[in-house]
């Protein structure tokens, strides 16, 4: 293998994980204006951050299957999990409170499911037909 692909690989899944944080936080902020300028409720706040979760977990998904290049649901579902599992833990460091029975976990599956079908379109480019050739 070329050492130009063993650095480049993981370089495009951190890529893809930077970008999906960077939309959270952009989802966060979202949040925060329609809240401060709109008479919305907080649970439209909360649906905002959960899109933007599900878009970068359905980027992130597609960067990585593309980047490993097989294997395209399994890749996808795993960085959603990463994700969401990054999402509760940076809510447990921000907010201070333990894992409890009050927190509502089922949201945290969207960005992972987000992540299995962002998977499938990152293979949609790089998979060859059955036989392994490509039509010229």
């Amino acid at each position: 293998m070329d050492k130009k692909m063993m650095i480049d690989r993981p370089m495009k899944i951190l890529k893809g994980f930077l970008t999906a944080w960077l939309l959270i936080a952009l989802g966060i902020a979202a949040a925060g204006m329609v809240l401060f300028l709109t008479p919305a409720g907080i649970k439209t706040g909360a649906y905002i951050i959960l899109g933007a979760a599900s878009a970068g977990g359905f980027l992130w998904g597609t960067s990585a299957s593309a980047a490993v290049g097989r294997r395209g649901l399994i890749v996808g579902l795993i960085c959603g999990i990463i994700l969401s599992l990054t999402i509760f833990a940076a809510y447990l460091l921000f907010f201070g409170v333990a894992a409890d029975r009050s927190l509502n976990y089922l949201p945290l599956g969207l960005p992972a499911a987000a992540g299995a079908v962002g998977g499938i379109f990152g293979m949609r480019g790089t998979s060859l037909p059955a036989g392994g050739k490509r039509k010229a």
